[in-house]
């Protein structure tokens, strides 16, 4: 975790604001080590849980006056060692340095890493900010009176700008209304778009991108063959890569594809660690009643398989209520703490994931339709949308292309967005235009993959686990988010991922070596064992917390909510305990009592203490 400001000259307000940083961002148990150049500073947080040294965030070359500052990794530096002729043991920020100085801010072009990078050069007094391609690491920075501050704790650098106002709240609307994922909970601190970077002077301030993934070409001359060769190329080393036996390793584990895929591959990259730990989110226990399908069978497969022991997960309702009491670290994701609860049990401090296999290389229906269609590739289109199915090949044309190449909104999801928001206040439902256009509206199977790096979606839920993560000592690995990867598949041509009715055909191929046909032959990947105990306990809680709604009224923060509606509701279930409304009523009620105690938490510390 990472801080620092930089001003022009020495002001006792913009040491006051960092200060106030610094006390907002610190986590107990956890060490800073500060640091000052001239009207540079900031500092660095070190949880001891990682094997970390202040030179793995930090480089000052006073002789070429330059200073890097820095938190992530870098995954294919031994490249750039051997370019340039460093020895090995050179660290990130020295090795960035030297690229720096050598190529200017076009360095950052060519890194493949997860990384939030601060340059500055004290003789010309300029600072360069730059957000790793994919946005795993988060960076957020604020410009106040000339003054640049920054962070990777983006909720504490938005504190640190609160002044007693009402919260911005979109930003955590997500889940219930399309918002601008680029948002925070505080108009002057903005996030920095992933790959893109900040040059401040003391003449300008200038975003500028240098990711441009719409610039490569389909290759239509690519043989399906040749497709698997690369794509497994690229899958086994990105995992590879990401691998660092200094820590102690574990996994995501479901019974879904991407997770287990990933966590196999990592398996065999830790041989030498006794205990290799896959960590789902499913509960342990007896399934309930009328579930018939239990994706835990499948992932007690492919961990006897992979020699992957399990650790399933089933919080207490008490461990639920202090969840919902932690809504400003954990942002809404129980699971992800509950799993990292387990993994810091068994000593795991990295675990990899199956995030964004669904967008890229794990890429299913959507878009490939289309393209099958304006291609003229007539053949393939109606053996995937068979003419016997009349049904399936109506809703294919019409949900799946017609309307997505219209811009039109289908009904299912315009009704899903107005349920999901059925608790707002009017004027408060409306969707960020642009985040609809750019999650459900496209033309190709290209289109849709731009819109997913464009969307920020991805970024969003990499920024809530690299928060959660850090403060219980736990480092995230996402392997298929690796940039040649997706990089790759917009090369692809739709037609090689198609075999008639089948989807994920490239991942389900990969996976043949590692995982059981169950897994890898498997139709629908719902985990209906998780889905129904978690309504269950939602219902629990749900019922407990309903007295509360009238002390949430009084909170300004939550100006958006129509709590007349919700308590009359509340009143209907209770003394209709069957009412199919249940599970979304309960689902609000148990979302309304986060956000209260997340703007609990967000005002607990005076605006104007220094």
């Amino acid at each position: 975790m990472i801080f620092g400001s930089f001003h022009f000259i020495e002001s006792l307000e913009s040491n006051k604001r960092l200060q106030k940083i610094r006390r907002l961002i610190k986590w107990n148990g956890i060490a800073e080590l500060p640091f000052k150049i001239n009207t540079f500073e900031g500092g660095v947080f070190l949880n001891p849980e990682f094997p970390y040294q202040l030179n793995d965030f930090f480089h000052f070359d006073a002789e070429r006056k330059i200073v890097v500052f820095m938190s992530g990794n870098i995954y294919n530096r031994k490249e750039f060692l051997s370019s340039f002729g460093f020895p090995k043991e050179t660290t990130n920020p020295a090795l960035i340095s030297k690229m720096f100085l050598s190529r200017g801010p076009a360095f950052v072009e060519n890194l493949n890493g997860d990384f939030a990078i601060c340059i500055y050069l004290p003789e010309t007094k300029e600072v360069f900010l730059f957000r790793d391609h994919i946005g795993i690491q988060p960076l957020v920075y604020a410009i106040d009176n000339d003054q640049l501050f920054f962070s990777t704790d983006i909720t504490g650098l938005c504190r640190a700008f609160f002044e007693q106002e009402t919260i911005f709240m979109p930003p955590l609307l997500s889940n219930k209304i399309a918002v601008n994922h680029l948002l925070t909970l505080n108009p002057k601190v903005e996030k920095l778009a992933p790959g893109h970077y900040l040059h401040f002077s003391s003449n300008q301030k200038k975003i500028v991108k240098y990711w441009f993934p719409e610039k490569i070409k389909t290759n239509y001359n690519l043989r399906y063959d040749e497709l698997i060769d690369t794509a497994q190329t690229l899958l086994l080393d990105a995992v590879a890569i990401r691998c660092d036996k200094n820590f102690r390793a574990g996994a995501h584990l479901s019974g879904g594809i991407d997770s287990s895929l990933i966590a196999a591959i990592a398996r065999k990259n830790y041989p030498n660690q006794n205990s290799f730990w896959g960590f789902s989110w499913s509960p342990d226990g007896e399934a309930p009643k009328g579930v018939a399908d239990d994706e835990r069978v499948l992932i007690r497969e492919i961990a006897e398989l992979n020699n992957i022991k399990v650790a399933f997960s089933n919080p207490t309702n008490n461990e639920l209520i202090h969840y919902l009491h932690n809504y400003y670290h954990n942002l809404g994701y129980f699971h992800e703490e509950k799993t990292m609860e387990n993994a810091v049990k068994e000593k795991v401090n990295l675990l990899f994931s199956g995030w964004g296999g669904n967008e890229f290389l794990s890429k299913f229906d959507t878009g490939i339709d289309t393209d099958l269609l304006l291609e003229f590739r007539f053949k393939k289109f109606f053996e995937k949308n068979p003419l016997n199915k009349p049904r399936k090949l109506a809703q294919t044309l019409f949900y799946f292309i017609l309307l997505p190449a219209i811009g039109v909104l289908d009904y299912p999801m315009r009704k899903a967005y107005r349920e999901s928001s059925y608790y707002f206040k009017k004027a408060y439902m409306k969707n960020d235009r642009e985040t609809i256009r750019k999650f459900f509206f496209y033309r190709s199977r290209r289109e849709r993959h731009l819109n997913f790096i464009y969307n920020y979606f991805i970024s969003e839920r990499t920024e809530i686990q690299y928060h959660i993560g850090f403060r219980k000592g736990i480092e995230f690995r996402y392997p298929l988010l690796d940039k040649r990867i997706i990089e790759f598949m917009l090369q692809v041509p739709s037609h090689l991922m198609v075999r008639k009715e089948l989807d994920r055909v490239i991942m389900r191929d990969l996976s043949k070596d590692w995982l059981p046909e169950s897994v890898w032959n498997r139709k629908s990947f719902m985990d209906p064992v998780l889905i129904e105990t978690t309504k269950i306990k939602v219902r629990e809680l749900g019922k407990l917390l309903g007295d509360e709604i009238e002390h949430w009224k009084e909170n300004p923060d939550l100006y958006f909510v129509d709590f007349d509606l919700l308590r009359n509701d509340v009143e209907r279930a209770r003394k209709n305990p069957d009412s199919k409304k249940i599970d979304p009523l309960y689902t609000n009620v148990l979302f309304f009592k986060m956000l209260h105690e997340f703007t609990k938490t967000y005002r607990s510390v005076p605006s104007k203490e220094g």
